[in-house]
């Protein structure tokens, strides 16, 4: 089974990114939204998977915001959810979810910052820690 889900990957993922992200009912939603601290499990030009604390109701965007290492200014993208699980957890542990999501609309100078942003992470000596590093 592994296989096949890396069959569908056409980018390289990189793990570990720091992430805020929101809940939004539409691309253009421009109200002031709540955003909430994250790990992505893993993320690519094209998309990313991260953990969130509320099952997400179904039709919502997610509203991300990426933080990369060269600039002070966050990548803000919005995305599609394309798979949701339940993350195997403890019965006592606080509830969360992993979500994959496919970024949407993007603009040219914000799929050049992704771009940058993959090229530091190619670097062995700038790559991320792996999530299971993050979790004791």
């Amino acid at each position: 089974m592994a296989t096949a889900l890396n069959e569908r990957r056409q980018e390289r993922r990189f793990e570990g990114i720091f992430a805020e992200y929101a809940l939004i009912q539409s691309v253009n939603e421009n109200t002031p939204v709540g955003f909430k601290g994250s790990f992505l499990r893993n993320f690519s030009e094209g998309g990313a998977s991260l953990f969130i604390h509320d099952k997400p109701p179904q039709g919502v965007l997610i509203r991300l915001r990426l933080y990369e290492p060269h600039s002070a200014r966050p990548v803000e993208v919005t995305g599609g959810i394309v798979w949701l699980e339940r993350s195997a957890e403890t019965p006592a542990a606080r509830e969360r979810f992993n979500v994959g999501m496919k970024f949407l609309n993007l603009e040219t100078d914000i799929t050049h910052r992704l771009e940058l942003m993959t090229q530091y992470f190619e670097s062995e000596k700038n790559r991320p820690y792996t999530i299971s590093s993050l979790i004791p």
